[in-house]
Formats: C-alpha cells, structure tokens, sequence
C-alpha cells in the first residue's frame, strides 16, 4: 500500500506567490509517492514560470500549460493525464496539512470509493473559523452523502476535501459549461458510481480567504451558471432520490438568491435577468424547501425577490444601514 501512486490536480489562474504556497504544502505531504499535475489555465500573471519551476525542483510535479478555459476545463485535463489509483484536489489558493493526503489514503484503503475529511475554513482576517477534530470515521451510503452535501453537513459539497478511487472516475468529466456549483455536480455523478463513502471530521485541509476567486467576486457572468447547476442537480434528486427533492429546491432556491445578492450589488440585476431569476424561484419553490432557508435576511430577501425588482434593490441598500444600527 505504501507504494500506491495518488494523483492531485491542481488548477492554477492567478496569484502566483499563493500558488507556490499551495504547491510547497502538497510536495511536504508524508505521504511521499505522489504525483502533482498543475494545471496553468493560461494565467497572465507569471504562474506559468512558477509551475514550471518547482517542477524543476521535484520530479513530482508534471506541468501542463493550456488557454484560459476555466476551473472545470483545467481539472477534465488534469482527470485525463492522472496516473494514480486514487484521485484528489487541490485549490491553488489553499494549503494542506502534512498528513492531509495520507488520511485520506487511510480511509480509501478501508474500501471506500470516495473519502472526505473536513475543511478548516480562514476568513478575511486570517482566523480559521472554530473546529474540533474527530478521529471517528463515518459510513456513510450515497443517498445519505448527497443529502449531507445539500444540507451542507459535514460531508459538504467541496470537491478539494475529499479522494476518488480512480476506476470510479472512468469517464467522468466535469460540465465545462459551469462555473460555480461544478464541484457538487461532479460530486454527484461520483456519488451515484459509488458503494461505500467514507468520512472523518479530522480538518486536514485549508480554505483560505481569496477575494479574487470565482466564489468572492461581487459579480462576474460566469456565477449565472451557479443556477444552471443547481437545476440539473435538482433534476438528479428526482430521479434517484424523490422524496429528498427539497434539498435540491432549496439548494436551487439559494443559488437563484446568491446570484440576484451579487448582481444587486454590482448594480446590473436588469429586468431580464430579474425575470429569469424570478420565474426560476416560482418555479421551484415548494414549503418544504422554504423551511429549510435560514437567516432572517435570506427570507426577506427571498419573498422581496419573488414580488418585486424594485422592493428587492431598496432591501439590498437598506441592509447595510439596519446593521450598522444594530451592530
């Protein structure tokens, strides 16, 4: 066992000094045969020469450079040249623990075809949000991974947290046309493959705060297609799982809000784009999935966005105010 290759992908656009951060964390890992494919997604801000550097460093690393087509285009390429038995990921603005792809091996080596240990999420200012590991592991079966993953339970719908048995991945791609959500939807097809998932609350990996990421942009076209991926998710849990259909509404309706938040912010939530969205939640929503939405903004927000454009952007310019107020 000791001698099974794991291939980590690892997209690479933008911020170069973080990227040779990343990068340094994965090549410190204890488990040493392991093989790391950057994948420099035609970044114009010198990644490329970084890549190709510490590739120069350590025979490891295999560098492949390609245009600019996006995070789910760059992992497809990685998927295609990976060589490991087990499969796993890595955002080039976050970091690993020195153990974190060992404990994933551990829980792949106990049968399962996917495995998931937790995140240690760092916010804006630098402090990781409170955890507590825990050494227990979990079996879970795919319906109850998929509900946790929409629930956004301990097993969650990241895809950098978690290891692919590589023969469950025969095929698999990534939807190229989708920009925000496309770890869950690749998660699901990898989840309907499998027999036995596996998850330990140990927070091995670290989601570091990255205000130019495609997740913290105010606003940009390609976060549209976060709706796009919730509506063929939702169509998934019709037809596997239809008595858990209000999870997938719910993840629906809080993609439709996600997108009209950023949009209102960036001043470009026109007519068109409210009808669309508007008409989505209408569509799908449901009490049941209502129930599951949390936070008293988000169900203000949610029954202002249903009846009017114009009631949703004055909320919008009024919420700073009211939190001034009561912070």
């Amino acid at each position: 066992m000791e001698n099974l290759l794991v291939s980590l992908i690892v997209p690479v656009y933008r911020n170069p000094a973080l990227v040779e951060k990343a990068v340094r964390s994965a090549l410190s890992q204890t488990w040493g045969h392991l093989e790391i494919l950057l994948i420099d997604d035609g970044s114009p801000d010198g990644c490329g020469t970084v890549c190709d550097a510490l590739a120069a460093e350590d025979v490891r690393i295999r560098v492949f450079h390609t245009e600019n087509r996006g995070v789910s285009a760059a992992r497809n390429l990685g998927l295609r040249n990976a060589r490991g038995e087990y499969i796993s990921f890595l955002d080039g603005d976050d970091l690993l623990e020195p153990n974190h792809v060992e404990a994933l091996v551990r829980l792949m080596e106990k049968g399962a075809d996917v495995a998931s240990v937790s995140m240690r999420f760092y916010m804006k200012d630098g402090k990781p949000k409170p955890f507590c590991d825990d050494e227990t592991v979990h079996i879970l079966t795919p319906r109850e991974a998929i509900c946790l993953m929409h629930r956004e339970g301990d097993f969650n719908g990241y895809l950098m947290n978690k290891m692919f048995r590589r023969s469950l991945l025969c095929g698999a791609n990534f939807d190229e046309t989708v920009a925000i959500h496309e770890d869950m939807l690749f998660l699901w097809g990898a989840l309907l493959n499998s027999r036995k998932v596996l998850l330990q609350k140990v927070h091995t990996y670290r989601y570091l705060f990255n205000a130019t990421s495609a997740m913290n942009r105010s606003y940009s076209p390609r976060y549209d297609t976060a709706v796009a991926a919730a509506e063929k998710m939702l169509a998934l849990m019709g037809e596997h799982f239809p008595k858990e259909r209000p999870l997938a509404e719910k993840t629906l309706l809080f993609a439709v809000l996600s997108v009209a938040n950023r949009r209102a912010a960036a001043g470009v939530l026109d007519r068109g784009s409210y009808h669309a969205l508007k008409t989505a939640l209408k569509t799908h929503h449901s009490k049941a999935a209502y129930r599951l939405i949390e936070g008293f903004e988000n169900r203000i927000s949610y029954h202002l966005l249903r009846r009017s454009r114009i009631l949703f952007l004055c909320w919008k310019k009024l919420l700073p105010v009211l939190r001034r107020v009561q912070g």
